[in-house]
């Protein structure tokens, strides 16, 4: 099966664009009985995947600021681009879509960003996106094209 996402040239970071572009494709992701489609970022240099704060909170609603970041059994503290951070492991599925409507479903850990309550109140504000990492690129072939025909496709292995 194969699924296509985009590269566009537009801002990925506060003030600094991705030479290239910036590769993209939207799943739909579910935790519990919760579900929301979310455009990921897709990081081949990231070990997992992560919502980022926003993400976090259209999917997981208020329910995000009652987790404990620091004291979770599940939690991990990251270090990268965004700088330090908790993170919290969840059991989601992960959902892509085909053009010709075909759906592949995918049971993985997702990490949740801990929120910073002064991007919570302007969710408008720059922030990093939402990653797709290695653990879930590993059930697919990648390509990518950042020529003149800019394309994403993932296929199933």
């Amino acid at each position: 099966m194969e699924f296509h996402g985009a590269v566009h040239q537009s801002r990925v970071l506060p003030h600094a664009v991705v030479s290239g572009g910036a590769a993209t494709i939207d799943a739909i992701v579910s935790i519990g009985d919760r579900r929301q489609e979310v455009r990921f970022l897709i990081d081949t240099g990231a070990d997992a995947t992560v919502l980022n704060p926003v993400d976090s909170l259209r999917l997981l609603g208020d329910g995000i600021l009652s987790i404990d970041f620091a004291g979770d059994v599940r939690s991990v503290r990251s270090r990268g681009v965004g700088g330090d951070a908790y993170r919290v492991a969840r059991d989601a599925t992960m959902t892509l879509r085909s053009n010709e409507g075909e759906r592949y479903a995918i049971n993985m850990q997702i990490l949740i960003a801990e929120p910073d309550r002064a991007l919570l109140a302007d969710p408008l504000a720059p922030q990093l996106p939402s990653l797709l990492g290695r653990d879930f690129l590993r059930h697919f072939r990648l390509e990518l094209h950042c020529g003149e025909q800019r394309s994403v496709l993932l296929e199933t292995l």
